[in-house]
Formats: C-alpha cells, sequence, structure tokens
C-alpha cells in the first residue's frame, strides 16, 4: 500500500481485501483510531472540504491528496 503524509494526516492508497475496489484511507497521525476510507471519489472529496473548512487540512494538501486519489480511484483494480 503506497502513502504519504500531510501535516496531520496519512493518507493511503491500496485495495480493499474483500472485492478489490481501489481505496483511499486518512488517518490522522495524533489519534490512529481516527481514520476514514473511501471508494468513491466525490465522497472523499466532500471529506476533504470539511478538513479544510475546518482548518484540519490546507488547500495545497487536500489538492495534493485530491490529484494522487483521482488517478488512483478512477483507474482500473489491479
Amino acid at each position: 500500500m503506497r502513502s504519504f503524509k500531510t501535516e496531520l494526516y496519512k493518507v493511503s492508497f491500496g485495495q480493499s481485501e474483500y472485492d478489490g475496489l481501489n481505496e483511499v484511507s486518512i488517518e490522522k497521525l495524533n489519534d490512529a483510531s481516527e481514520w476514514r476510507t473511501y471508494y468513491g471519489f466525490p465522497m472523499l472529496c466532500e471529506y476533504l472540504v470539511e478538513l479544510i473548512y475546518g482548518g484540519q487540512m490546507s488547500r495545497a494538501e487536500a489538492s495534493k491528496t485530491i490529484a494522487k486519489a483521482m488517478i488512483h480511484l478512477t483507474g482500473e483494480a489491479s
């Protein structure tokens, strides 16, 4: 699973073990129990907008996350 870190989050890209769908997981670095996994691009973008407006992620980090997630989620499952 590939991943990168933002200021407050670890963003990981992988495939679901259950159905092989591409997934993006976002985990808060200082609280490993706070994480979310997305299989659809629109829902991920909605969450990132919430983080931006809540002051928990910069627009630059969200933009980087969106760009990488779009490639991963809209690509064919391997």
